[in-house]
């Protein structure tokens, strides 16, 4: 039998115990976390979760840490502090929704963990890699990466072809041709890059046309890899920086319906997803539509729910951040009640 305490105590495994007092708390102990073969801004890492007597599980974390060349930038916006908070509140939307086998989502969950006695925000999510599989990325800048990742696209191309076109249909062609460079049969390829698109249109995910690494495969074989909807830490964004929190702590502002409405109209503007080239979103709404996507079902009862569950998961760690995912929260709602979105989602 697998000791696993003794594999920690050898810093070969991460080891993550919930803590016995307070929600959404996790103690990592073990070998120091963090692994740089995961990419993107936030630090992140497998872990093994340490669940009373029962069988150890694997549980995927990243934490809310800006590298240093990005915090002066942006050391005051909520949307790149806390991206945790915006993971959970759209996992709230996939949560709520029908399953679609040929479209899986990850799901967030906010919690903080402690290494060291530093307490730090972040996201978790069961591991999405079954045995047998590897996680693959679209394209990396690594010359060379490791042995089982395999680029067979550039970020030079990807930027030339995706982020820098402004024609979606060109844009769908080349992604579904990068996709095929994978193992990905182009109907498959199409029908989940349309999906996708609508999904970030929906949440106003403005990532994922400008970062070549946000796109990612679960390859088990050769001829059976699946594309995979992950990483909604640039969702639902908006302008709420530290100025605007202190003036809803004080009660000098609230959250109403004007306020929210204005967020909103900075939302569409930004045409989030992979398929927004137009500045019109109704434009590529229409597109997306019109090459086959099936709108999302969604279960409204349940989603209010998970909303109400997600902010007292928030607030049971960080209290001051209660305004931070009440605004969260409105922004996806008013996303889902606003007339241009009626045809990409239906109540179940």
């Amino acid at each position: 039998m697998t000791d696993w305490h003794e594999l920690a105590n050898q810093k070969r495994i991460t080891l993550a115990r919930p803590d016995a007092d307070t929600p959404n708390l996790l103690h990592l102990t073990g070998k120091k976390f963090g692994d740089i073969r995961f990419k993107g801004n936030q630090l992140k890492g497998m872990t093994f979760l340490q669940d009373g007597a029962r069988t150890l599980t694997r549980l995927f974390i990243k934490e809310d840490a800006l590298p240093p060349a990005l915090i002066k930038k942006f050391e005051d916006r909520f949307d790149y502090k806390f991206a945790s908070v915006t993971e959970d509140v759209t996992s709230c939307l996939v949560r709520s929704m029908v399953p679609d086998a040929d479209f899986p989502c990850v799901a967030y969950q906010f919690a903080a963990v402690e290494e060291n006695g530093k307490v730090i925000t972040g996201a978790t999510s069961p591991n999405y890699v079954r045995d047998g599989m590897l996680e693959v990325i679209l394209a990396d800048l690594d010359r060379n990466p490791v042995p089982y990742y395999h680029y067979r696209v550039t970020p030079a191309e990807f930027e030339e072809r995706i982020g820098r076109c402004s024609d979606n249909a060109l844009v769908l062609r080349n992604m579904t041709e990068f996709y095929a460079r994978y193992g990905v049969p182009a109907a498959q390829a199409q029908r989940f890059i349309v999906q996708q698109a609508g999904f970030d249109l929906l949440t106003g995910n403005i990532d994922r046309k400008r970062n070549y690494a946000n796109t990612i495969f679960l390859a088990e074989t050769a001829d059976k890899v699946l594309p995979l909807n992950f990483d909604y830490g640039r969702c639902l964004q908006s302008m709420y920086n530290d100025t605007a929190d202190k003036r809803f702590a004080s009660g000098a502002e609230t959250l109403d319906d004007e306020l929210v409405s204005m967020y909103l109209e900075d939302f569409f503007n930004d045409c989030g997803g992979i398929l927004g080239c137009s500045r019109d979103y109704a434009t590529n709404a229409q597109f997306i539509v019109a090459h086959g996507f099936t709108p999302f079902k969604v279960d409204v009862a349940r989603l209010h729910a998970e909303l109400a569950a997600c902010s007292k998961r928030v607030t049971a760690v960080r209290a001051e951040l209660r305004y931070f995912v009440e605004l969260k929260s409105q922004l996806l709602l008013g996303a889902l009640r606003d007339a241009r979105n009626q045809q990409m989602w239906e109540a179940v």
